[in-house]
């Protein structure tokens, strides 16, 4: 009796947690709470990912792009004094070695084994690697900042500034205005684990027909023979690189708001898996070489 009444005064001096405490978390929300904050979430979303003009259908192509003159002067017209060069895509390339794709797991292990050095470095080296960290924030932020600058604001920096998205961006939307469908073409090293520190791209295209583009890399302009995929591959100079899966190609399309994030959706929205749907100029085929059109 004397053990029993002793566990019974023990149980009453344990305090016990209350059943409705004052702070909430997420496991004590209800059911309609937590969906009431999912839909906020999801409209918001949906909002951020809305183009400035209801895009319904792409604009059709002006009458007035019917030769490779034509298109040639409104590249000058719009873009300045631009490069231009014809290329053809190599034989070795019409069959392509197999896309690793998107590579989650080894891009995983890249970034893990690329965390794991900063630590050392910041353990061994604290006060340089507190400097490359700080750098790095610092690039990350104004590259998410000024991502795809439209010509006005791209015109109101220092060139120098601009990076290659702003070109593209730029590009696009001069030259959509004028009649061509332009898209954005993305590239990305082929290697997963090279992806965390360079090769990725940004160059605006439109397609003249079937297995021909022209593909705009910040001033200068390329008349491509071959498939999008062969050129992604023979882009990089010293790393192999390849179309991003799913975004890699993507309509142009102005988004509803100037931020990062509203960018980032619209284009992944807009995304064309297969190049052979993109629309086209479909001009015939031209019997000078284009350095000679061009002057």
């Amino acid at each position: 009796m004397e053990k029993f009444a002793a566990s019974a005064q023990n149980e009453r001096c344990v305090q016990r947690r209350p059943l409705h405490p004052k702070r909430s978390s997420i496991a004590d929300m209800s059911i309609l709470r937590r969906l009431a904050i999912i839909g906020v979430i999801c409209g918001a979303t949906n909002e951020m990912a809305q183009t400035k003009i209801p895009y319904e259908a792409p604009p059709a192509v002006t009458q007035n792009l019917r030769t490779m003159d034509d298109i040639l002067y409104t590249v000058r017209a719009e873009l300045g004094d631009i490069s231009i060069e014809e290329q053809v895509m190599s034989p070795n390339d019409v069959a392509l070695p197999p896309d690793p794709g998107i590579a989650p797991f080894a891009m995983t292990k890249a970034g893990i084994a690329k965390l794991w050095s900063m630590c050392e470095k910041l353990w061994s080296e604290p006060g340089e690697a507190a400097i490359d960290i700080s750098h790095d924030v610092e690039a990350s932020a104004r590259y998410l900042q000024d991502y795809r600058l439209s010509k006005d604001e791209a015109s109101q920096i220092d060139p120098e500034r601009l990076d290659c998205n702003d070109h593209a961006n730029v590009t696009c939307e001069r030259l959509q205005q004028q009649g061509m469908p332009m898209y954005l073409l993305s590239i990305w090293p082929e290697d997963p684990s090279k992806r965390f520190d360079k090769g990725w791209h940004q160059m605006a295209v439109c397609k003249v027909r079937e297995d021909c583009y022209f593909i705009f890399d910040d001033q200068k302009m390329t008349l491509w023979h071959g498939s999008l995929a062969a050129f992604a591959r023979q882009y990089g100079s010293d790393i192999c690189t390849r179309i991003i899966p799913y975004v890699g190609i993507s309509t142009y399309v102005e988004p509803k708001y100037d931020n990062f994030v509203s960018k980032f959706l619209v284009q992944g929205l807009h995304g064309t898996e297969d190049e052979r749907n993109m629309r086209s100029l479909n001009l015939p085929l031209h019997r000078r070489p284009v350095q000679l059109v061009s002057r």
